[in-house]
């Protein structure tokens, strides 16, 4: 499990060194697609996120400044704004995660049904269980940095 995190860490990294975007860039292009059936508004972002408001408006104007996120009026509340993917930034990622998917495929492909059963059966404690260390935690205190 830490060298799946390790590499997922890496993977972010190297992401982020490659395309010139900032760390959270990635992250927020991430949560963009993952998140959302469609755009989030810049608060949603912002939770997912744990930024705030002020870092979630540099990091809009940056992805929009790449092309690869825009700003969309908020459909009834006109002080809100939803935050989109561009479809570069849909090729981007699609580019980018093409050869990591191919190689998970792969990986799948040459496992066993019983390896297979095992593992969604693992991954289905692990999961929510990972998600139970930050209720455990307790509520988190802001640094004040982003």
């Amino acid at each position: 499990m830490q060298a799946l995190l390790r590499e997922a860490t890496a993977l972010a990294a190297t992401l982020a060194e490659q395309t010139g975007l900032h760390p959270s860039d990635v992250r927020a292009l991430r949560a963009l697609d993952l998140l959302a059936g469609g755009p989030l508004t810049a608060g949603e972002l912002g939770a997912s996120l744990e930024l705030s408001s002020a870092a979630v408006t540099g990091l809009v104007d940056r992805l929009e400044a790449a092309g690869l996120a825009r700003r969309v009026p908020h459909p009834t509340d006109r002080r809100r704004v939803h935050v989109a993917l561009t479809e570069d930034a849909r090729r981007f990622g699609a580019d980018i995660m093409s050869p990591l998917q191919r190689r998970i495929t792969s990986a799948i492909a040459a496992s066993s049904d019983r390896d297979l059963a095992a593992t969604a059966r693992l991954l289905g404690r692990i999961v929510p269980a990972a998600g139970a260390v930050d209720d455990a935690a307790g509520p988190r205190r802001s640094s004040g940095t982003t």
